[in-house]
Formats: structure tokens, C-alpha cells, sequence
């Protein structure tokens, strides 16, 4: 019976579209408000935690019951693929079980993008009308950074200088991509960026001129960074010629193309506004100028619902507009101004939690900060248009817990986040973790708190931006890469060289020689010769050596140590030229630091750490054309410096380990108990002004002034929304003529322009602090840029949040205040004030208070537990060693059978290693385990004359079926089902016939209660010293929370003849997916449950299923890998 679903009540809509397993719970009113809103322009204002995503899912679900708008028919985009993963997999889930309970079907299902691939999108079907070629192809950053890098390197014209000297390739790199970027995200081309940059470097060129002399003071550094920026932009436009004769765009070119497609064709605009009768835009308070004007050309006037939280607006420094929620009011909503709702009860955190959030947030929505003193300038701050709601808590909120921390020293606060880990890391009855996150404002912390927590035996896992790149075995290995690229690179050097456990001394003797051979090669004297480290690297001085002035002397031991560092660099250096995974496989090695992970007592997981490192290696390479190691490098640094770095690998994530993170990348996420850290002023909220108390104003900023990769304010186009230089009431008046006004009003003969000039970007009026000064009103804007990181930080915690800072942070050698955020939180709960440390006397003696860690006494550094742990090992070993040799019993133990056995053994093994290939087993694919048992002999034959094979169709065939159900599932991209899969052209006909019953097939699979967690997901098993590396088709996981893992197969049906071998296979192999991921679970295997499903059928089996086919048990088949791994190793004894 079909039900007519447009006479329904929200709720009765629902309820229809819960599933029966689970508990119906009402919309709140806020939500119903915005769930039966008008088909109209609609701004919501979700505050954190505000079920957001549930809402919108909820509204889809009413226009499509209550409007009747057919699925297909709506849109949903967002910034990232997995949240528009998220939110597609959510509007089908739940449309999925209204449909069924309502008797009938709806058309297709909700398109959900990223606004990039939406930009795609419309290029590619619309791009013929602005005369784009259909042809083109799109690059990444990988690519964009290969092609610039080898510009940079050959460029013959003028290039950017800082203090005379010339910067490295990689900060030009990343700052023609970083500026180009900008001009983009305002709408501009290159040449209207060159433009308006050009007519800035006029206005402050008038300046100086009208005080009839040159530039000085901040008025010239800022003319100077202004002509840089004018030079990168020929490097950006050799860049953009490339582009164009070779066919490709990046990212920023579609959007630009894009909008010029929707703002130059109202036909597109009419059609696309066809397609989809509503539109949902996420995050929206973190959109450009360039998405303004692209989606509300689209969407003006269009039922358009657009989602954001002012407070979490954290995304200014890549280009999203200040003003972005409160132009959508009117930008799309041309007849009046749109309306606004509010979410505001928070479903993710407890009652102190939010009472913590609220307190920071209380400036961002027009409030006086606490604290604040009186007659404070900071009241100014414009009153938002929108403002961010008042957090409250959900119905049966547990109260929570804030605590707060600021002791003396650093050491002290590492302590205390040990301790709050400790008491907070814990199991419940079920054996779940409590999750915990340590989140900072810099990464520079990670080290140190890294080491606390292992130290305390307590697993960590840093993770998100940067997290690979800051391991400490790729750091070394990067290091030398860095070295055989550019021998130059002194930091490089260094890491390396302190890893060699070289003396304060013998480095200060190292540097002199240096300086000493500088002086020496030099035709004629100069009195600042080039002095590079790794002259004295490659040409060690003489034991004993000392500068001529005197001084320690070059030590034996450190002779020995760097000696054998140099013949090491020089192997890796003549590696250069291969394949760049070769070469890291070879640096790795070279350096020994898979043997050194392998004796780690600890096991910090380095190994996979390395295979992941080497893998996103072979994938630059295989993305990116002309791949060198140059690019390479150069890559990595530009991803470094945008606070992107690279992913820990999943597989080597623990359910018991606490995660560290920078509070950029925490967005999004939340953990039980989360403890921010390094809550001292001028480290969070980050300026470069002296610490202050906390009732102060903040102090002024300068922002982009010196900043290469900034645009200047002025030439922004949401300008109007910025701190100006001139003052709103100064009306539309130019730079050089608002200072020209105010030297023709100054009291004095000698004030010119430029002086006041300087004065304002100082933010100094006489001795006083002048207010009305850009410096001093962007210090303000900073300061709140700063204040929603901090909300942001607040609001992750679900239950325990601990606020930490120390009078002495790393290295500082004053005290440093506490943040404003720590101190308002503390004031506005009244929390326990003897957790603040009383100030400091400024004569403490400061060597007492800014050691991190008592080992940093010492230089070099002393080694951590792990390493400890080894020293402490091969000290007892060598005194076994010692005892043996005044032991005459010991030694004439040549009668005992086991002596004898071992003798027999060693000469076995050497005669091995002579008559073996040199192959090096480090790594073995998952796909080959079931050949290591029983057939060793087959398997490292066929590693060592491995014998070509001739790719078939049929594996062919598979790999696209895995793509197409990746895309299927919304989980890894945000682009459109009905687009044709890559490479299915190419396919026979048969192949695509079979390629299209397999896709029929697997609709008809019952997926619709599950949900898919994980596709295509990677793991890495270490056994026996040996990383078993793979990746699961698919994990899902059911409304119970139990995960089941599958293994798709396109391959032939299995039969009553097929081998017992090939059923082997399948056991097997689900077994080996079992166990990881129910290692990465925290779970026992036996939890996890693991299917293979045959697409031509379709036919699934479980793995119960092919016990019983076999007769073998599979639960044995970690023990069965580890001793075949052990045996492969003794037997092949190159392998370890």
C-alpha cells in the first residue's frame, strides 16, 4: 500500500524513516524550524556539535516526502570528500528505509560533491562554451610542484631576495603557488593580481615621495615585499603558459573557469538550476570570494539552505572569506534579506564543556571578553551580522569536567598531561577505549610530548597534518635524500649528524674547520666566505685538530662516527638518477634503519612508517610526469610549510593510542578526554609581541605587511570586511591621500606622510598605543582569528578537557603568561586557581625552570626509553662477554653438543650467504601469504627470478569493478555515480557487458542496514621483524556495531571443482584481514566477522563457510605466518 507522504507531519515522516532496530527520537524545535523551512533561500547557524549533518538529512527527507522533490533533484556539497561522503551516505540510508516503509520508490539519489568537484562538474559539461578543450587534464599539487620547481631552478630573470640573499627553491615554490592561489580565491586572473598589486606598490611609492626622500622603515620593507610579490608572479605566469601549451589545469583554474562559465552563459545558469530543484551548501563559513560569486550566480533565489558556525571560522590564511555567512543573506536573496535559523543544542559535550566554549566565544558574538578591563579599545569590534549561537546541552548531558594546569616549567606541564592521560586512558567493561587526543597550537610540541606519553608506556599516534613526515625514521631518511639533492642543507646535515650521538665540542671543532677550510679556498680574502658543513663532512679534520685560536680538539670517536656518516652520504648520493622508491628503499637501508626499528624494544610502529613513506614515493612518481627528486623533495617541504604534511597511515593506527594533533586538523573530529596544550600568550593566541597579561588588549599584528605569500588587504576584494589602513569614515579616499591629510593636520613642521606611515604600521602614536592604527585594529582581527581556533579546541572533548601551559615553555628563557583563553576559562567556572603557578621573579634563575626534560642537560640529547632499553641490553651482553673471556670453563665448552650445534649452524649460514642472491625480504604483499606456508621454496625461487607474466583482461577488469565500487560508496570521492568508470572504454566488449551485470549485481547486494566504514583501506602486519602489507576491499559495519571485512571478487565462480587449494586461498586471505583489522579495533578477531563475495553470481560466503568447505581451521594462521617467516629468514639470512 502506498502512502501519501505529502500529508504527513515531520515526525510522522521520521519515523517512517527510522529503521525499526533503532529508537525514534524527535527532532528538537530548533531542528523541526529548519527541517519544514520554506523552499527558499536559508541560512542555518549550526554551533559545534549541533547534529548538522542529521538536520540537512532531515530537511532532504521532508522536500522529498512533504514537496515532493525526487532525490536526483537535490544537491548537497561540501569541502572534503569524506564529509561529502558522509552526508551522501546518510540522505541515501535514510531515504532508503522512508521509500521501503512508504510502499514506493524514489528517483535516483542525492548528488553529494565537493564544491571543487561541482566546479569540475560544470567545466566539463559547460567548458565548450568559454572555448575550453574537452582534452584537458587536470593536476594536482604533486604535479604543479614538479613543473614550478624545474621554472624555479632555470629561471634566468630577476628572483626574489631577503636581506641580499637569494631564498631556497622550495619557499619560492610554495610561495608562487600560495599567492597565485589567493588571487585566484578573490576572482582575479595573474594579470588583474599583477594589476592591483602594481597600482598598491604606486600608492606607497607616493608616500615616500611626497616626504621628497627614499623609503625607510616599514614603508620600505613593505615596497620591497611588494615587488617580490610582483616578481613571483612571472614565475606564475611562465607557470600558467606551461599549463596551457601542454593541455593541463589545476584546481584553481577550474573554479575560475567555472564561474566565468556561470557569469557569462544565463543558459548554463537556467539548466543547472533545472537539474537540482534545492541545494544544501556545508561549511559555508569557510568559502571564497570566487565560491560567492560561482554558487550564488547558480543559486540566487533558488531554494538554497547554506550551513556554517561563524565560530569555527578557521580558515582565513587559505583564502575563506571574513564576510562569507553574512554576504549569503544578501547575495542570495536579491528581494529581501535571507532567513536565519539557529542550531544550537550540543549533542557531542557535556555541561562544563560548553560552559567552557561559551566563555571563550563571548567576543565573537559582540560580547565583551571576561576580564576585559575597563575602557578596553576592544569593544569596538563590529557587532557580527551573524552571530554564533549559544551552546546548550543535550537532554541528559553528563556534567563533564574542565581542569586547568599552569605550573613553573615544561617539564612540570608534560607531567601533568601524562597523568591526565593516565587516569583518563581506560577500558570499559567491553573492552572499549575511552579515546584521548593531546591537540596543540604548534607542531614544534609534538617531540616533546610524544616522548612523555612513551616514556610513561603509553602508546601515541601523531596523526593528521604533518604526522608522517615528523616520524623520526623518515625524518632521517629525508634528511639524506635532502643531503644527495642539495648538498648544502645544513639542517639536513645536522639531524643526521647529532643522530651519530656527536659531543657539544666535537660539533663546535666540526663548525671551525669548516670556516677554517671556507677561509683557506678563497682566491682573495673576504671577510664572510660561503661556509658549508658538508665540506668538512666530506674532508674530516685530523684527530686532534683545533682552531688556530685555540679550543677542544677534534676527537677520535667522533673521527670514526662521522667518517663512517660520510662514506654512508656519498653511497646515497651516487643512487641519484633511479627510481625515486628505489632510492629511499636504498637510503633506508644504507642507513640501517630498518634493523635499527626491528631491535626497537618498544615497537613505535616505524616500519610501516617507512613503507608508507616509500609508497607515497612510488605514487608521485607514477602521478607525476618528469618525476625527480628534486620535485620530490621540494613537494614535501611545500606540503610542510601549508600545515597539510602527510597522513599517518591508517594500518598503523592503535584503538589504545592517544592521538596528537594540531587543533587545525582536530576540526571535525572528537574524543572523550582531550588536553590542549601550550596555553601560554604569544604561543596560543600565537603573536610575535611580548607575552601580556591577560586582561590586556592583544597586541597589534601585521598580517600580511612582510608576508611574501599574503595578499595585501587593499587588493582583496572582501576588503570591506578586513581591517583597513584608511578608517570607514574617511569614506572612499586613497593611501597616499588619507597619510598626506594627516601630515597637512600634524602639529609638527618635521612629520611627513612617511613617518606617520611608519608610525601606523607600528601601531604608535608618540609613546602611546594609537588605536586607530591598521597595526592595532589587525591585532585585534588576529587575536579573534585566534579565539575561534581556541572554541574550536574547547568544543572536541566530549566529557574531559584539560587546559595546559607552563610560565616556561621550550627554550624560552622569560615567563610567559598564561593565555587569555586558559584564564577566561578558569575565571568563568571558577576553577581551582592554585592550578595556576604564582609569576615567577623575574631573577629566578631561568636554567632551573626551561629544561623540557632533565636528559637535555647534555648535548647531544640522551636517548629515550627505547633506545635506553638496547643500550642497557648490549651492556649486559657485554658483560657476559667480558666475564666469558676470564671464564677458562666458558671458553672450553668446545666438547658440549650445543656448542657443537651452534658451531655446525654458523658455518650452514655463512655458507648460505655466499651461495644465496643478495635479495632483501623487508616486506611481503598480503596477496602472497598463503604460498609462504608450505611452499617457502616456490615463493623465494620466485622472488628471486621472478618471471614475466602477461597481463590479462580479467585483472584489468577487477581493478576498474574496485574503482567503481569505491566511487559507489561516496567514500573517497565526491564525484557524480552516473559518470563513466576510468579505463572501461578501453575494455572489450564482453569485459564491459560483464562489468555492467557485476555493477547490477552489486545493487542488488542487501547493504542497506550496513554502514561502510572503510574502502580500499590499507594495513601492514609486522611478524617475525616482516610487514605483511595489503588492503581490504571493503569493512562495514552493522547497526550492532559489529564489523563485518569483505574481499570483493571478480574472477570465475567457484565450483564443486575447484581445488582445495584455491578455498585455501580465500580462508586465508580473510582470516589475514580479520586480524588487521581487528588489530587497528582493539578487537579480537573472533569479533570481526569476513565475506567474500563473488560479483558474477552474486554468490558470498563467509569464512565459516570455507572452514567447512576445507576442514581447516584458520584461527592458527597468525602462528602458521609467524614461524613460516622465521624459517624464510633463517633460511635466507640476506632477508633480515
Amino acid at each position: 500500500m502506498t502512502i501519501d507522504s505529502s500529508q504527513l507531519s515531520v515526525d510522522e515522516i521520521l519515523r517512517l524513516a527510522t529503521p525499526r532496530s533503532r529508537q525514534y527520537f524527535p527532532p528538537t524545535d530548533e531542528q523541526r524550524a529548519v527541517i519544514e523551512a520554506p523552499l527558499e533561500p536559508l541560512l542555518v547557524v549550526a554551533g559545534a556539535g549541533a547534529g548538522k549533518t542529521t538536520t540537512m538529512s532531515q530537511r532532504v527527507l521532508y522536500m522529498v516526502a512533504h514537496h515532493g522533490i525526487e532525490p536526483e533533484r537535490i544537491l548537497g556539497l561540501t569541502f572534503t570528500r569524506k564529509a561529502a561522503g558522509e552526508l551522501g551516505l546518510k540522505m541515501r540510508q535514510d531515504l532508503g528505509v522512508l521509500a521501503s516503509n512508504l510502499g514506493r520508490s524514489f528517483q535516483g539519489d542525492p548528488t553529494a560533491l565537493t564544491y571543487n568537484s561541482f566546479a569540475a562538474r560544470i567545466l566539463g559539461e559547460y567548458g565548450a562554451t568559454i572555448g575550453v578543450d574537452p582534452d584537458s587534464r587536470l593536476i594536482g599539487q604533486a604535479q604543479q610542484v614538479q613543473i614550478l620547481t624545474e621554472i624555479v631552478q632555470n629561471w634566468r630573470g630577476e628572483y626574489p631576495e631577503e636581506d641580499g640573499r637569494y631564498k631556497p627553491t622550495s619557499s619560492i615554490v610554495a610561495a608562487v603557488l600560495a599567492l597565485s592561489g589567493h588571487i585566484a580565491e578573490q576572482n582575479m586572473t595573474l594579470d588583474q593580481g599583477a594589476k592591483v598589486l602594481r597600482a598598491f606598490s604606486e600608492e606607497l611609492e607616493e608616500i615616500a615621495q611626497s616626504a621628497g626622500k627614499g623609503p625607510t622603515g616599514s614603508l620600505k620593507s613593505m615596497i620591497t615585499v611588494n615587488a617580490n610579490r610582483i616578481l613571483l608572479l612571472e614565475m606564475a605566469r611562465v607557470f600558467e603558459d606551461y599549463k596551457r601549451s601542454h593541455g593541463l589545469i589545476d584546481f584553481s583554474d577550474q573554479l575560475l573557469l567555472a564561474t566565468r562559465i556561470v557569469t557569462e552563459n544565463a543558459s548554463v545558469v537556467r539548466q543547472v538550476r533545472s537539474d537540482y530543484q534545492a541545494v544544501l551548501l556545508d561549511e559555508f563559513q569557510d568559502t571564497s570570494v570566487i565560491q560567492m560569486t560561482f554558487l550564488s550566480t547558480l543559486f540566487a533565489d533558488h531554494p538554497t539552505t547554506a550551513v556554517g558556525d561563524p565560530s569555527q571560522a578557521i580558515y582565513g590564511w587559505r583564502g575563506a572569506s571574513a564576510s562569507a555567512l553574512s554576504n549569503f543573506l544578501t547575495a542570495f536573496s536579491t528581494r529581501r534579506e535571507a532567513k536565519q535559523l539557529t542550531l544550537s543544542t550540543a549533542w557531542r559535550n557535556d555541561h562544563a564543556i560548553l560552559q567552557a566554549a561559551n566563555a571563550v566565544a563571548r567576543p565573537l558574538r559582540g560580547l565583551p571578553r571576561i576580564g576585559q578591563e575597563s575602557g578596553s579599545g576592544s569593544t569596538s569590534i563590529k557587532v557580527p551580522q551573524v552571530k554564533p549561537p549559544v551552546l546548550g546541552p543535550r537532554p541528559q548531558a553528563g556534567q563533564g569536567k574542565v581542569s586547568a594546569s599552569y605550573p613553573l616549567t615544561y617539564q612540570e606541564e608534560l607531567e601533568h598531561v601524562v597523568e591526565f592521560i593516565r587516569q583518563h586512558r581506560v577500558q570499559d567493561e567491553k573492552g572499549k577505549w575511552n579515546t584521548c587526543a593531546v591537540l596543540c597550537r604548534r607542531r614544534a610540541d609534538f617531540p616533546a610530548i610524544e616522548r612523555a606519553l612513551k616514556d610513561a608506556d603509553i602508546p601515541v599516534q601523531v596523526v593528521g597534518l604533518g604526522g608522517l613526515l615528523d616520524q623520526p625514521s623518515v625524518s632521517d631518511v629525508r634528511a639524506a635524500l635532502e643531503l644527495a639533492s642539495d648538498p648544502t642543507n645544513a639542517p639536513a646535515l645536522m639531524r643526521l649528524v647529532t643522530a651519530m650521538d656527536i659531543g657539544a665540542a666535537d660539533l663546535l671543532v666540526l663548525n671551525q674547520y669548516a670556516k677554517y677550510r671556507a677561509r683557506q679556498g678563497t682566491q682573495a680574502e673576504q671577510e664572510h666566505p660561503d661556509v658549508f658543513l658538508m665540506d668538512a663532512i666530506d674532508q674530516l679534520p685530523p684527530v686532534g685538530w683545533h682552531a688556530p685560536s685555540g679550543g677542544p680538539s677534534f676527537t677520535a670517536v667522533a673521527h670514526e662516527r662521522l667518517s663512517l656518516l660520510a662514506r654512508r652520504l656519498e653511497i646515497i648520493r651516487q643512487g641519484t638518477g633511479r627510481p625515486l622508491d628505489e632510492q629511499i628503499e636504498r637510503a633506508m637501508s644504507i642507513l640501517g634503519l630498518r634493523e635499527a626499528i626491528m631491535s626497537d624494544p618498544l615497537g613505535d610502529g616505524g616500519m610501516e612508517m617507512l613503507d608508507a613513506f616509500v609508497d607515497i614515493a612510488a605514487d608521485y612518481e607514477a602521478q607525476v610526469a618528469g618525476a625527480d627528486l628534486s620535485g620530490f623533495l621540494t613537494w614535501l617541504a611545500v606540503a610542510e610549510e601549508e600545515e597539510k604534511g602527510l597522513p599517518i597511515p591508517a594500518s598503523a593506527t592503535r584503538a589504545d593510542a592517544v592521538q596528537l594533533l594540531t587543533i587545525h586538523s582536530a576540526k571535525g573530529l572528537e574524543w572523550d578526554s582531550v588536553v590542549v596544550f601550550g596555553l601560554q600568550d604569544s604561543r596560543f593566541p600565537n603573536h610575535s609581541a611580548s607575552p601580556r597579561d591577560w586582561k590586556q588588549d592583544p597586541p597589534g599584528a601585521k598580517e600580511w605587511f612582510n608576508s611574501l605569500s599574503e595578499l595585501p588587504y587593499p587588493v582583496r576584494r572582501d576588503y570591506s570586511d578586513l581591517p583597513q589602513i584608511v578608517p570607514e569614515e574617511y569614506g572612499e579616499i586613497g593611501i597616499a591621500a588619507y597619510f598626506d591629510l594627516l601630515a597637512s593636520e600634524a602639529t609638527s613642521s618635521r612629520t611627513t606622510a612617511m613617518s606617520i606611515f611608519n608610525n601606523h604600521m607600528q601601531g604608535k602614536s608618540g609613546k602611546e598605543t594609537n588605536k586607530d592604527s591598521i597595526h592595532y585594529r589587525q591585532g585585534i582581527h588576529h587575536e579573534c582569528e585566534e579565539r575561534r581556533l581556541a572554541y574550536v579546541a574547547w568544543t572536541r572533548a566530549r566529557h574531559d578537557l584539560l587546559l595546559s601551559g607552563s610560565w616556561f615553555d621550550s627554550g624560552s628563557l622569560k615567563p610567559r603568561d598564561p593565555s587569555r583563553y586558559l584564564m577566561e576559562t578558569v575565571d568563568a567556572l571558577d576553577l581551582d586557581a592554585q592550578q595556576i603557578a604564582a609569576r615567577p621573579d623575574e631573577d629566578w634563575e631561568s636554567e632551573q625552570l626551561i629544561e623540557v626534560d632533565t636528559r637535555l642537560r647534555q648535548y647531544p640529547i640522551l636517548p629515550g626509553r627505547s633506545r635506553q632499553l638496547v643500550i642497557d641490553s648490549a651492556a649486559r651482553v657485554q658483560a657476559l662477554l667480558d666475564q666469558s673471556e676470564e671464564d677458562l670453563d666458558v671458553m672450553d665448552a668446545s666438547g658440549d653438543p650445543l656448542i657443537h650445534d651452534t658451531y655446525l649452524l654458523l658455518e650452514e649460514r655463512e655458507k648460505a650467504l655466499q651461495s644465496a642472491l643478495d635479495i632483501r625480504i623487508d616486506r611481503v604483499r598480503a596477496t602472497g601469504i598463503s604460498d609462504l606456508i608450505g611452499k617457502e621454496d616456490t615463493w623465494i625461487n620466485n622472488i628471486r627470478r621472478p618471471l614475466p607474466v602477461e597481463p590479462q583482461s580479467s585483472s584489468v577488469l577487477g581493478t576498474i569493478f574496485h574503482k567503481w565500487v569505491e566511487k559507489e560508496l561516496h567514500l573517497s570521492t565526491g564525484e557524480l555515480w552516473d559518470e563513466p568508470v576510468e579505463g572501461s572504454e578501453a575494455l572489450e566488449a564482453s569485459d564491459q557487458q560483464l562489468l555492467a551485470q557485476m555493477q547490477e549485481n552489486f545493487h542488488s547486494l542487501d547493504l542497506e542496514q550496513l554502514e561502510p566504514i572503510a574502502i580500499e583501506e590499507p594495513f601492514a602486519l609486522t611478524l617475525a621483524g616482516i610487514s605483511i602489507q595489503g588492503r581490504i576491499d571493503a569493512v562495514f559495519k552493522d547497526a550492532n556495531g559489529t564489523y563485518t571485512v569483505i574481499d570483493w571478487k571478480t574472477s570465475h565462480l567457484p565450483g564443486k571443482n575447484t581445488p582445495l587449494s584455491t578455498w585455501e586461498y580465500y580462508a586465508r586471505q580473510l582470516q589475514l584481514y580479520r586480524i588487521a583489522w581487528a588489530q587497528r579495533e582493539g578487537l579480537s578477531p573472533n569479533e570481526v566477522q569476513a565475506q567474500v563475495c563473488f560479483l558474477r553470481g552474486p554468490i558470498s560466503y563467509s569464512i565459516d563457510d570455507i572452514v567447512t568447505q576445507t576442514g581447516a581451521p584458520v584461527d592458527q594462521l597468525e602462528s602458521q605466518l609467524t614461524q613460516a617467516l622465521t624459517e624464510l629468514q633463517k633460511n635466507n639470512p640476506s632477508s633480515h
